[in-house]
């Protein structure tokens, strides 16, 4: 096998997801959907939060480049910066994913880009297959054997994405199709539901296929239910992550934040294997936020009313317009809590925080029962300290339910305060030192943003002694 090329000029350690998620999506972002085109819908997928992940520093500790290694052995999302390109970064990820890798691993495959073929030769690598698109471009897998086996890697991380077969198509059929491809794996033809009258349903069939024949069909129902789940038997999980991955990226586009299957040849059980899990009665699987949805949600769009007391339309933003509308819309987010409050503010407001009838309602939820959480992440802990507070007197009486904790210095500079309830619920002021701003009650897709960028400040926060030393 050959030699390693030269590494120089970068530093690369392993991370995970959870700790570098923006990171990793600011450089993906940059080299894959603003520079080569690729759709926001093929970029990000559940296969994220289960692999193993690499960033590239440069001299400055600054992120300049990352890889990607499933739990099955795909190499993916390579990406340098282009001001880096042609410093041996690219040379110093791979290096650090083999050295990983190559104990324990029977085999190593990737998805090359034509361009990149002499690159992955450099470390073994040898092309497969023919030439096929990916994203609008050309590639060809490649792969690399001869590494020590270990089948116990992936074992206990069932799969939640796809992970592509290289001689596995996946094709949006018409129901004619559908229904032959069905017949050809031996399986009865889904029941057909009567219509709604006056209400249209749009129906999309994927199949998947390799040399061999049809391996699996789907019928997917307005993005958002698959109906059908059919395989050939004996056929991998593979084939039905590829055809779930094709009726995932519709279902992102139709702006669905889940995907339902609602195949009764399923079990639980089964179903788990796969990715999805039980909510409220039916399979459910939680699809990822990408950068499209992201860029849509604009946190400070103009609010749609500004009647803070009418619920009626519990997805209407409400302008928040002086400290009144301030007091009024955190009371009746809070009141509507049931499991989880979190804070992110430069310095807990005394005027709108420490007032007797709110920590009372602090206190019931975490008092609630055991899985309740209130987490406040501020910047300024002194100021909290010397002139005290309501809220911080709680959470040092109530330390399992109630955490204070002090943003690190890259998390401590903003000025917006956030206040989430729940998984739905914010309130918003772009300015923590003016009550201007906007509440809502059900806000999933913005909420889950605001969530994952707060878990990564947690993640990174400090724990001052200060906040938990109660003087006597």
């Amino acid at each position: 096998m050959p030699t390693d090329p030269t590494v120089r000029n970068a530093r690369v350690t392993s991370v995970t997801w959870q700790s570098e998620s923006s990171a990793l999506k600011a450089i993906r972002t940059a080299v894959f959907i603003e520079e080569q085109g690729v759709p926001v819908a093929d970029e990000w997928d559940q296969l994220d939060a289960i692999s193993w992940h690499y960033l590239a520093f440069n001299a400055e500790d600054q992120p300049i480049g990352c890889g990607r290694l499933t739990p099955q052995g795909q190499i993916s999302r390579m990406a340098v910066l282009h001001l880096y390109r042609g410093q041996g970064v690219g040379q110093a990820l791979m290096a650090a994913i083999l050295e990983f890798s190559r104990p324990n691993f029977a085999r190593l495959h990737l998805h090359a880009q034509l361009p990149a073929i002499g690159f992955y030769e450099q470390f073994g690598f040898t092309g497969i297959g023919p030439i096929f698109e990916d994203a609008g471009i050309a590639h060809r897998a490649m792969e690399l054997s001869g590494s020590k086996a270990n089948p116990g890697i992936s074992a206990d991380r069932p799969p939640t994405a796809l992970i592509r077969d290289p001689e596995l198509t996946i094709d949006e059929v018409s129901e004619a199709d559908f229904n032959s491809a069905v017949a050809e794996l031996g399986g009865a033809q889904p029941e057909s539901k009567p219509a709604t009258p006056g209400v249209s349903s749009h129906i999309e069939y994927f199949i998947a296929t390799t040399e061999k024949g049809v391996q699996g069909a789907t019928k997917l129902v307005d993005g958002a239910v698959i109906e059908a789940l059919r395989l050939r038997a004996g056929a991998t999980d593979e084939v039905a992550l590829a055809l779930i991955d094709a009726a995932k990226s519709k279902a992102i586009r139709y702006q669905n934040d889940r995907l339902r299957l609602n195949d009764p040849s399923f079990s639980e059980k089964t179903a788990a294997r796969i990715g999805f899990e039980s909510v409220a009665g039916s399979l459910s699987l939680a699809l990822a936020l990408t950068s499209e949805h992201i860029n849509r949600l604009d946190l400070n769009a103009a609010p749609t009313q500004t009647n803070l007391q009418d619920l009626s339309d519990p997805k209407a933003r409400r302008t928040i317009r002086g400290f009144s509308d301030s007091v009024t819309s955190i009371e009746a987010l809070v009141q509507h809590a049931k499991a989880r409050i979190r804070l992110w503010t430069p310095g807990i407001d005394p005027d709108l925080y420490s007032r007797a009838e709110l920590i009372e309602r602090f206190k019931n939820l975490a008092l609630k029962n055991k899985h309740t959480r209130i987490e406040i992440l501020l910047s300024d802990s002194r100021s909290l300290v010397e002139r005290g507070h309501l809220l911080l007197e709680l959470s040092r009486r109530l330390p399992a339910s109630i955490q204070i904790k002090r943003a690190a210095p890259e998390h401590a500079e903003a000025l917006e305060e956030v206040l989430l309830i729940d998984e739905r619920a914010i309130y918003f002021r772009p300015s923590y030192q003016e009550y201007r701003g906007w509440a809502c009650l059900d806000d999933i897709l913005t909420a889950r943003r605001l969530h994952e960028q707060y878990k990564v400040a947690w993640q990174h926060a400090l724990e001052d002694p200060q906040l938990r030393v109660l003087k006597l």
